[in-house]
C-alpha cells in the first residue's frame, strides 16, 4: 500500500513541477514583452495607428470596387439593381477576411504565449500592429460597402 502511496506522491510532484515549469516559460514571455519598456510599446502603437496615405488609399479603393461592381451589375447582369448584390457579397467577403486575420493573430499570439488563456494579449511586435492597421483598413473598407449597400436597397426599393 506505501508503494501506491509513494507513486502517487510522485506523479502528483511530477505535476506539479511541469504546472510550475509552464507557468515560469508563460512568465518569461511576459517580462520578455514588458522588458522592452516604453520604445517596443510605442513602436507598436506607431505600427498600429492608421495614417493618412492609409485613408486615402481605402477610399480609392473604394471608389474603384464600387465602379467594378456597377460595371459588372450592368455588363455582366444587365441590370443596375443587381449593383446591390456584389456590393453585398464584396462586403461579406471583407468581413469574412476580417475574422480570418483576427482568428490567425490569436492563434500566433497564444503561441508565441504558448497558453491559449493569453490568446487575446498582444506581443508589442512591429509586425502585429502592422497586422492590426491592415485588419482595420479592411474593416473600415467592408463598412463602407456595407453602408452603400443599405443606401443602394433605400434608394432602388423606394
Amino acid at each position: 500500500m506505501s508503494k501506491k502511496n509513494g507513486v502517487r506522491q510522485q506523479l502528483k510532484d511530477l505535476s506539479k513541477k511541469r504546472k510550475e515549469s509552464f507557468n515560469d516559460q508563460v512568465n518569461d514571455a511576459i517580462n520578455e514583452i514588458k522588458s522592452g519598456g516604453i520604445e517596443r510599446e510605442i513602436e507598436y502603437l506607431d505600427a498600429k495607428k492608421l495614417r493618412w496615405y492609409d485613408y486615402l488609399t481605402l477610399f480609392f479603393a473604394y471608389l474603384i470596387v464600387l465602379g467594378i461592381s456597377f460595371l459588372i451589375g450592368i455588363y455582366a447582369f444587365k441590370d443596375i439593381v443587381k449593383t446591390e448584390y456584389i456590393c453585398t457579397a464584396i462586403s461579406l467577403m471583407g468581413f469574412f477576411i476580417w475574422l480570418i486575420m483576427g482568428y490567425i493573430r490569436n492563434r500566433n499570439t497564444a503561441r508565441y504565449f504558448n497558453d491559449a488563456r493569453r490568446r487575446y494579449d498582444s506581443t508589442v511586435t512591429p509586425e502585429e500592429g502592422h497586422n492590426r492597421r491592415i485588419a482595420k483598413i479592411i474593416f473600415l473598407f467592408s463598412i463602407l460597402m456595407l453602408i452603400t449597400c443599405v443606401v443602394m436597397l433605400i434608394v432602388w426599393n423606394a
